[in-house]
Protein backbone atom coordinates (compact mmCIF):
# COMPACT_ATOMS: atom_id res chain seq x y z
CA UNK A 1 0.00 0.00 0.00
CA UNK A 2 1.77 3.65 -0.94
CA UNK A 3 1.75 5.99 1.39
CA UNK A 4 -0.78 9.15 1.07
CA UNK A 5 2.07 11.51 -0.71
CA UNK A 6 2.75 8.73 -3.26
CA UNK A 7 -0.48 7.93 -3.95
CA UNK A 8 -1.62 11.50 -4.24
CA UNK A 9 1.27 11.76 -6.84
CA UNK A 10 0.43 9.16 -8.87
CA UNK A 11 -3.48 9.95 -9.24
CA UNK A 12 -2.59 13.45 -10.29
CA UNK A 13 0.04 12.05 -13.02
CA UNK A 14 -2.75 9.62 -14.33
CA UNK A 15 -5.54 12.67 -14.84
CA UNK A 16 -2.83 14.48 -15.96
CA UNK A 17 -1.30 12.63 -18.80
CA UNK A 18 -4.71 10.09 -19.54
CA UNK A 19 -7.94 12.59 -19.19
CA UNK A 20 -9.74 15.69 -20.67
CA UNK A 21 -13.21 16.61 -21.13
CA UNK A 22 -13.05 14.25 -24.59
CA UNK A 23 -11.40 11.51 -22.36
CA UNK A 24 -13.13 11.71 -18.90
CA UNK A 25 -12.10 8.28 -16.78
CA UNK A 26 -14.36 6.31 -15.00
CA UNK A 27 -13.75 4.97 -11.30
CA UNK A 28 -12.11 1.86 -12.67
CA UNK A 29 -10.19 2.79 -14.98
CA UNK A 30 -8.37 4.77 -12.56
CA UNK A 31 -8.45 2.00 -10.18
CA UNK A 32 -6.75 0.42 -12.74
CA UNK A 33 -4.46 2.51 -14.19
CA UNK A 34 -3.14 2.92 -10.55
CA UNK A 35 -2.47 -0.98 -10.13
CA UNK A 36 -1.07 -1.05 -13.42
CA UNK A 37 1.30 1.88 -13.12
CA UNK A 38 2.16 2.06 -9.90
CA UNK A 39 1.06 -1.21 -8.13
CA UNK A 40 -1.31 0.79 -5.96
CA UNK A 41 -4.62 -1.03 -5.02
CA UNK A 42 -7.39 0.88 -2.55
CA UNK A 43 -10.86 0.99 -2.02
CA UNK A 44 -13.64 3.49 -4.09
CA UNK A 45 -13.60 5.40 -0.88
CA UNK A 46 -9.76 6.06 -0.84
CA UNK A 47 -9.54 6.66 -4.13
CA UNK A 48 -12.97 9.43 -3.84
CA UNK A 49 -11.27 11.20 -0.45
CA UNK A 50 -7.88 11.75 -2.45
CA UNK A 51 -9.39 13.29 -5.69
CA UNK A 52 -10.86 15.75 -2.93
CA UNK A 53 -8.13 16.56 -1.79
CA UNK A 54 -6.73 17.27 -4.79
CA UNK A 55 -9.38 19.18 -5.94
CA UNK A 56 -8.79 21.34 -2.38
CA UNK A 57 -5.11 22.48 -2.71
CA UNK A 58 -6.25 23.51 -6.38
CA UNK A 59 -6.55 21.01 -8.96
CA UNK A 60 -9.68 21.69 -10.85
CA UNK A 61 -10.67 18.03 -11.41
CA UNK A 62 -14.13 17.81 -12.55
CA UNK A 63 -15.92 14.82 -11.04
CA UNK A 64 -18.58 12.89 -11.34
CA UNK A 65 -21.05 14.91 -9.76
CA UNK A 66 -20.61 17.52 -12.62
CA UNK A 67 -20.41 14.76 -15.51
CA UNK A 68 -22.54 11.93 -14.70
CA UNK A 69 -19.19 9.83 -16.04
CA UNK A 70 -16.06 10.17 -14.17
CA UNK A 71 -13.08 12.01 -13.82
CA UNK A 72 -10.62 14.23 -15.69
CA UNK A 73 -8.84 17.57 -15.16
CA UNK A 74 -10.18 20.53 -16.74
CA UNK A 75 -7.68 22.95 -16.34
CA UNK A 76 -3.42 22.74 -16.36
CA UNK A 77 -0.86 25.03 -16.11
CA UNK A 78 -0.83 25.71 -19.45
CA UNK A 79 -3.76 25.55 -22.18
CA UNK A 80 -3.72 23.57 -25.13
CA UNK A 81 -4.13 26.40 -27.56
CA UNK A 82 -0.65 28.17 -25.11
CA UNK A 83 0.80 24.64 -25.99
CA UNK A 84 0.18 24.47 -29.26
CA UNK A 85 1.54 27.97 -30.01
CA UNK A 86 4.59 28.15 -27.67
CA UNK A 87 5.82 24.11 -29.44
CA UNK A 88 5.64 26.06 -32.93
CA UNK A 89 7.62 28.71 -32.39
CA UNK A 90 10.10 26.69 -31.01
CA UNK A 91 9.78 23.94 -33.26
CA UNK A 92 10.48 26.81 -36.07
CA UNK A 93 12.70 29.22 -34.31
CA UNK A 94 16.20 28.86 -36.23
CA UNK A 95 18.28 30.01 -33.27
CA UNK A 96 17.74 26.87 -31.06
CA UNK A 97 19.29 23.90 -31.65
CA UNK A 98 17.17 20.38 -33.13
CA UNK A 99 18.05 18.66 -29.84
CA UNK A 100 17.50 21.89 -27.68
CA UNK A 101 14.16 21.96 -29.35
CA UNK A 102 12.47 18.83 -28.44
CA UNK A 103 14.07 18.44 -24.97
CA UNK A 104 11.90 22.06 -24.43
CA UNK A 105 8.79 20.99 -26.34
CA UNK A 106 8.90 17.49 -24.54
CA UNK A 107 8.68 19.40 -21.21
CA UNK A 108 5.65 21.23 -22.32
CA UNK A 109 4.21 18.66 -23.63
CA UNK A 110 4.28 16.96 -20.53
CA UNK A 111 1.77 19.13 -18.89
CA UNK A 112 -0.60 17.85 -21.61
CA UNK A 113 -2.38 14.22 -21.70
CA UNK A 114 -1.09 11.99 -23.99
CA UNK A 115 -3.42 12.61 -26.99
CA UNK A 116 -2.49 15.89 -27.25
CA UNK A 117 1.26 14.97 -27.16
CA UNK A 118 0.23 12.76 -30.28
CA UNK A 119 -1.49 15.58 -32.21
CA UNK A 120 1.18 17.64 -31.96
CA UNK A 121 3.78 15.31 -32.92
CA UNK A 122 1.71 14.21 -35.74
CA UNK A 123 0.88 17.32 -37.10
CA UNK A 124 4.29 18.83 -36.69
CA UNK A 125 7.36 17.20 -36.90
CA UNK A 126 9.15 18.01 -40.44
CA UNK A 127 12.92 18.59 -40.46
CA UNK A 128 13.75 22.36 -39.63
CA UNK A 129 16.51 22.30 -41.95
CA UNK A 130 17.29 26.47 -41.01
CA UNK A 131 18.12 25.19 -36.89
CA UNK A 132 21.54 26.61 -35.35
CA UNK A 133 23.83 24.21 -34.96
CA UNK A 134 25.75 26.09 -31.98
CA UNK A 135 25.31 23.67 -29.62
CA UNK A 136 26.08 26.01 -27.06
CA UNK A 137 23.46 27.93 -27.48
CA UNK A 138 21.89 27.95 -24.04
CA UNK A 139 24.93 27.26 -22.22
CA UNK A 140 25.55 30.37 -24.00
CA UNK A 141 22.43 32.38 -22.13
CA UNK A 142 23.09 30.88 -18.67
CA UNK A 143 27.04 32.66 -18.87
CA UNK A 144 25.31 35.94 -20.28
CA UNK A 145 22.86 36.04 -17.73
CA UNK A 146 25.40 35.57 -14.67
CA UNK A 147 27.75 37.70 -16.06
CA UNK A 148 24.70 40.34 -16.52
CA UNK A 149 24.30 39.78 -12.89
CA UNK A 150 27.66 39.99 -11.35
CA UNK A 151 28.48 43.50 -13.60
CA UNK A 152 31.19 41.29 -15.15
CA UNK A 153 32.90 41.62 -18.10
CA UNK A 154 32.76 38.52 -20.99
CA UNK A 155 35.32 37.91 -23.46
CA UNK A 156 33.79 35.54 -26.62
CA UNK A 157 34.75 34.59 -30.19
CA UNK A 158 32.39 35.88 -32.93
CA UNK A 159 31.41 33.41 -35.70
CA UNK A 160 30.71 33.36 -39.67
CA UNK A 161 30.07 31.10 -41.97
CA UNK A 162 32.66 30.24 -44.35
CA UNK A 163 31.89 29.07 -47.77
CA UNK A 164 32.08 24.98 -45.96
CA UNK A 165 29.24 26.38 -44.66
CA UNK A 166 31.23 26.18 -40.62
CA UNK A 167 31.56 28.56 -38.63
CA UNK A 168 34.50 29.98 -38.18
CA UNK A 169 35.87 33.19 -36.10
CA UNK A 170 35.15 36.48 -37.81
CA UNK A 171 38.65 37.89 -36.17
CA UNK A 172 42.01 36.39 -34.38
CA UNK A 173 41.42 38.20 -31.32
CA UNK A 174 38.42 37.64 -28.83
CA UNK A 175 35.50 40.15 -28.50
CA UNK A 176 35.24 41.73 -24.94
CA UNK A 177 32.44 43.46 -23.70
CA UNK A 178 30.27 44.41 -20.77
CA UNK A 179 27.13 42.55 -20.91
CA UNK A 180 23.44 44.42 -20.17
CA UNK A 181 20.94 42.95 -21.56
CA UNK A 182 19.40 39.68 -23.87
CA UNK A 183 16.31 40.72 -26.41
CA UNK A 184 14.81 39.30 -28.76
CA UNK A 185 14.36 40.99 -32.21
CA UNK A 186 13.50 39.80 -35.83
CA UNK A 187 13.45 36.06 -34.84
CA UNK A 188 17.22 35.77 -33.81
CA UNK A 189 18.40 36.83 -29.76
CA UNK A 190 20.97 39.25 -28.94
CA UNK A 191 23.00 40.59 -26.61
CA UNK A 192 23.72 44.57 -26.29
CA UNK A 193 26.56 45.04 -24.45
CA UNK A 194 29.27 48.37 -23.71
CA UNK A 195 31.80 48.34 -25.75
CA UNK A 196 34.91 50.12 -23.62
CA UNK A 197 37.07 50.60 -26.50
CA UNK A 198 34.71 51.84 -29.02
CA UNK A 199 32.46 53.91 -25.75
CA UNK A 200 29.20 52.71 -27.39
CA UNK A 201 26.80 50.14 -27.39
CA UNK A 202 26.97 47.14 -29.53
CA UNK A 203 25.27 44.02 -30.08
CA UNK A 204 26.01 40.32 -31.01
CA UNK A 205 23.76 37.65 -31.98
CA UNK A 206 23.78 34.68 -29.70
CA UNK A 207 23.75 31.51 -31.76
CA UNK A 208 26.96 33.22 -33.38
CA UNK A 209 28.92 33.50 -29.64
CA UNK A 210 31.51 31.25 -28.87
CA UNK A 211 33.58 30.32 -25.97
CA UNK A 212 32.42 32.26 -23.46
CA UNK A 213 34.51 33.43 -20.64
CA UNK A 214 33.77 35.17 -17.72
CA UNK A 215 36.46 37.32 -16.70
CA UNK A 216 37.20 38.90 -13.20
CA UNK A 217 36.89 42.27 -14.44
CA UNK A 218 33.89 44.01 -13.16
CA UNK A 219 31.78 46.88 -14.81
CA UNK A 220 29.51 49.85 -13.88
CA UNK A 221 26.55 50.40 -16.21
CA UNK A 222 27.34 53.61 -16.79
CA UNK A 223 24.44 53.84 -19.92
CA UNK A 224 20.62 53.93 -18.57
CA UNK A 225 18.87 52.45 -21.74
CA UNK A 226 15.41 50.67 -22.63
CA UNK A 227 16.68 47.64 -24.82
CA UNK A 228 13.41 47.41 -26.78
CA UNK A 229 13.83 51.45 -27.36
CA UNK A 230 17.33 50.61 -28.52
CA UNK A 231 16.27 47.65 -31.16
CA UNK A 232 13.10 49.95 -32.08
CA UNK A 233 15.81 52.08 -34.36
CA UNK A 234 17.88 49.00 -35.37
CA UNK A 235 15.99 47.53 -38.17
CA UNK A 236 16.82 44.46 -38.91
CA UNK A 237 19.59 45.01 -36.12
CA UNK A 238 21.96 47.32 -38.42
CA UNK A 239 24.39 49.12 -36.32
CA UNK A 240 24.56 53.40 -36.64
CA UNK A 241 23.03 55.70 -34.86
CA UNK A 242 19.80 56.99 -35.06
CA UNK A 243 18.39 59.42 -37.90
CA UNK A 244 15.29 61.13 -38.75
CA UNK A 245 14.21 60.02 -41.38
CA UNK A 246 10.83 61.12 -44.35
CA UNK A 247 9.91 58.64 -46.37
CA UNK A 248 6.58 58.81 -49.14
CA UNK A 249 4.79 55.79 -49.16
CA UNK A 250 1.50 54.08 -51.16
CA UNK A 251 -1.19 52.81 -48.81
CA UNK A 252 -0.77 49.19 -49.88
CA UNK A 253 2.40 49.20 -47.43
CA UNK A 254 0.68 50.98 -44.41
CA UNK A 255 0.42 48.00 -42.26
CA UNK A 256 4.20 46.84 -43.07
CA UNK A 257 5.30 50.34 -42.00
CA UNK A 258 3.81 50.04 -39.42
CA UNK A 259 4.62 46.66 -38.29
CA UNK A 260 8.38 47.32 -39.11
CA UNK A 261 8.84 50.71 -37.11
CA UNK A 262 6.14 50.44 -34.72
CA UNK A 263 2.90 53.16 -34.00
CA UNK A 264 5.42 55.82 -32.03
CA UNK A 265 5.48 57.18 -35.78
CA UNK A 266 4.51 59.94 -37.39
CA UNK A 267 1.88 58.96 -40.02
CA UNK A 268 0.83 61.78 -42.51
CA UNK A 269 -2.13 60.64 -45.19
CA UNK A 270 -1.55 62.16 -48.86
CA UNK A 271 -3.52 62.52 -51.62
CA UNK A 272 -3.65 59.60 -54.67
CA UNK A 273 -3.43 56.73 -52.10
CA UNK A 274 -0.24 57.67 -50.46
CA UNK A 275 1.09 58.93 -46.83
CA UNK A 276 4.20 60.27 -45.71
CA UNK A 277 6.10 58.73 -42.97
CA UNK A 278 8.50 60.37 -40.36
CA UNK A 279 10.56 57.89 -38.73
CA UNK A 280 13.61 57.40 -36.58
CA UNK A 281 16.21 54.69 -37.87
CA UNK A 282 19.69 53.70 -38.56
CA UNK A 283 21.06 54.37 -42.17
CA UNK A 284 21.95 51.06 -43.42
CA UNK A 285 19.21 49.47 -41.63
CA UNK A 286 16.47 51.98 -42.90
CA UNK A 287 18.17 51.78 -46.85
CA UNK A 288 17.80 47.85 -47.01
CA UNK A 289 14.35 48.02 -46.09
CA UNK A 290 13.30 51.21 -48.40
CA UNK A 291 15.18 48.69 -51.14
CA UNK A 292 12.73 45.58 -50.49
CA UNK A 293 9.64 48.54 -50.90
CA UNK A 294 11.24 50.11 -53.78
CA UNK A 295 8.25 49.73 -55.61
CA UNK A 296 6.00 51.53 -52.88
CA UNK A 297 8.30 54.27 -51.01
CA UNK A 298 10.53 56.79 -51.70
CA UNK A 299 12.93 58.51 -49.37
CA UNK A 300 12.37 62.09 -49.28
CA UNK A 301 14.87 63.74 -46.24
CA UNK A 302 17.99 63.55 -45.75
CA UNK A 303 19.05 63.87 -49.02
CA UNK A 304 22.45 61.52 -48.53
CA UNK A 305 20.42 58.42 -47.52
CA UNK A 306 18.28 59.28 -50.99
CA UNK A 307 21.54 59.78 -52.50
CA UNK A 308 23.03 56.46 -51.45
CA UNK A 309 20.11 54.42 -52.55
CA UNK A 310 19.60 56.22 -56.06
CA UNK A 311 23.49 55.06 -56.51
CA UNK A 312 22.79 51.76 -55.06
CA UNK A 313 19.83 51.29 -58.24
CA UNK A 314 22.21 52.63 -60.59
CA UNK A 315 25.14 49.99 -59.64
CA UNK A 316 22.53 47.10 -59.59
CA UNK A 317 21.06 48.29 -62.89
CA UNK A 318 25.03 48.21 -64.34
CA UNK A 319 24.76 44.59 -62.93
CA UNK A 320 21.97 43.37 -64.52
CA UNK A 321 22.62 44.95 -67.60
CA UNK A 322 26.23 42.92 -68.44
Amino acid sequence: MADKNQLLLALLEILTSESDDRHILTTNQILELLKARYDIQIERRTLYSNIKTLQEFGHDINDYSENNTGYYLDSRQFEESEINLLCHSIHSSHIIPDNSSKQLIDKLLSTQNRYVKSEFNNRVYSKNYRKSKNKEFFLNIELLLEAIQQHKTISFEYTKYNHNKQRVPRREQKYQICPYDLVYVNERCYLIGFNEKHQSLSHYRIDKMKDIEILEKKFTRIIDFSSYDYTATKIYMYSGSETSITMRCDDCILDDVIDTFGTNITILKQEEDTFIAHISSSKDGLIFWALQYLKHCTVLEPAAIKTEILDIIEQAKNRYSN
